[in-house]
């Protein structure tokens, strides 16, 4: 019996078209490819997965193209590369959430040290306890 376009099999291969093929030649190099970038296994394994996702669910648009295993081995990368920055970004956020909450404990005020001799005031505002006292007479400031 041949599936006709009612049939939810038919679905699935009007819009499987190749794919299956696809993912079979090339899934394995898709992950040596992500593991290269992102040097680890189970991230390569994830990334990999991600990019044939996105490809599978415009499959119709992507197998047309020159070169569809091209297209996909970019999305590994660019999938790689954003993951790499927001994991940076998460590294430096916590690096410098790290080092407020250290100097904190070091000026033992809890306002935050600028590293300059300035100090935050509890609205934020900065101020120099030197540049404070300059302000002031030689007979204030005892």
């Amino acid at each position: 019996m041949t599936a006709t376009k009612e049939t939810p099999g038919a679905v699935e291969r009007m819009t499987n078209d190749g794919f299956d093929e696809f993912y079979r030649r090339h899934r394995h190099r898709l992950i040596a490819l992500a593991y290269a970038v992102s040097g680890t296994r189970l991230g390569a394994e994830d990334l990999a997965h991600d990019a044939l996702e996105a490809a599978y669910r415009d499959w119709d648009r992507i197998r047309d193209l020159d070169n569809p295993t091209a297209w996909v081995q970019r999305m590994v990368t660019n999938r790689a590369v954003s993951a790499y920055r927001r994991r940076l970004s998460e590294l430096r956020t916590l690096t410098r959430l790290r080092s407020e909450t250290h100097t904190r404990r070091a000026t033992g005020d809890g306002r935050r040290a600028t590293g300059d001799g300035r100090r935050a005031t509890g609205d934020g505002r900065l101020y120099s306890p030197r540049a404070t006292l300059a302000t002031l007479s030689r007979s204030s400031r005892t």
